[in-house]
């Protein structure tokens, strides 16, 4: 084996290593990237629909007999991608104040959504409640009565490096403004 044969051959062990260096390298800026500009998924804009009618005259929302169906959207408000793995939604409406367990605690998801949101992109979610409103629609509807109505739930996400994470949502339903506001409370509305 000549002398050019040898430099050569050690050239491209040089290179292999320095290629292999380089790989090296950009996974681990990637994986500083993932943790350093992480995804971070927000709930917004939950509204109700309009009922469907069952009868000639259209129903008003909260009526007697109905469901309470809407959607919400999730926001990839982070630097990363976040692949939503479990999600679920609940409606609850009670005279009481929120308690000290969240209601849905233990239970395994109810919204179908696996789905990947890049940093930027928005996706709503629809959701309905589990059982019909009672005459306390109308009170609910017009803010009398003491009640209270929220849609309540979780949603689990992993980044990139496979990461779990999970965010809570609770917003309740304000008659003076006709619209769902975030409640008050880091038990049940966070954004981790």
């Amino acid at each position: 084996m000549d002398a050019m044969a040898f430099f050569t051959a050690i050239l491209a062990l040089i290179t292999l290593g320095l290629v292999g260096v380089t790989f090296w390298q950009v996974r681990l800026f990637r994986k500083e990237l993932i943790l350093s500009k992480r995804p971070q998924l927000r709930v917004r804009n939950v509204v109700v629909r309009q009922p469907k009618p069952i009868h000639e005259s259209q129903p008003e929302i909260f009526e007697k007999g109905t469901l309470i169906s809407g959607q919400f959207y999730i926001d990839n408000i982070g630097g990363t991608d976040a692949t939503i793995t479990g999600s679920g939604c609940w409606v609850i409406w009670t005279q009481d104040l929120l308690p000290m367990e969240r209601p849905y605690e233990g239970e395994n998801g109810n919204i179908q959504a696996r789905l990947k949101l890049r940093p930027g992109e928005s996706c709503p979610l629809t959701f309905a409640s589990d059982k019909t409103m009672g005459e306390e629609g109308r009170d609910i509807l017009h803010g009398k009565g003491n009640w209270h109505l929220y849609v309540m739930g979780w949603l689990e996400y992993i980044d990139d490096l496979k990461i779990k994470r999970s965010t809570a949502f609770c917003r309740e339903y304000r008659a003076s403004e006709r619209r769902f506001v975030a409640v008050d409370n880091i038990d049940y509305e966070d954004e981790n």
